[in-house]
């Protein structure tokens, strides 16, 4: 008899964590909203492994996305990527990415909060594990 070893948990992509989020139940309205955020976002982190995907990659990509937009913009897909993080969090997919990584605004002056996570110092002990 042979033994195969199977892996515990497969790591995710951050496309295929986009895909399964925008399975879940919801509005077709919120559904296109959320559509257009992580289109987005995979077009440029797709690849990526969710556990991979940080404050600092969301702080860029946000900012670098949508800084020069609307409020209302600003703060809709900032919207969609604390609800994604959320999702990512309660599926076990990853630990280290902050729920509450940008500030809403209403003035126009778009100001990503400083990290909440005690994250470095806590990611660095637990990749010492």
């Amino acid at each position: 008899m042979t033994a195969r070893v199977l892996p515990l948990r497969q790591v995710m992509t951050i496309a295929e964590a986009a895909e399964a989020f925008l399975a879940r139940p919801m509005s077709e309205t919120t559904r296109r909203s959320y559509a257009q955020t992580m289109a987005r976002l995979g077009a440029l982190h797709g690849d990526l492994a969710v556990p991979a995907l940080d404050g600092a990659t969301l702080d860029s990509f946000a900012v670098a996305t949508w800084g020069a937009c609307a409020p209302a913009t600003w703060n809709r897909h900032v919207a969609t990527l604390r609800s994604f993080t959320a999702h990512a969090r309660r599926r076990g997919w990853t630990v280290g990415v902050p729920l509450n990584v940008y500030r809403s605004v209403a003035d126009g002056q778009y100001r990503p909060r400083a990290h909440l996570l005690a994250s470095r110092p806590l990611r660095a002990i637990i990749n010492l594990l």
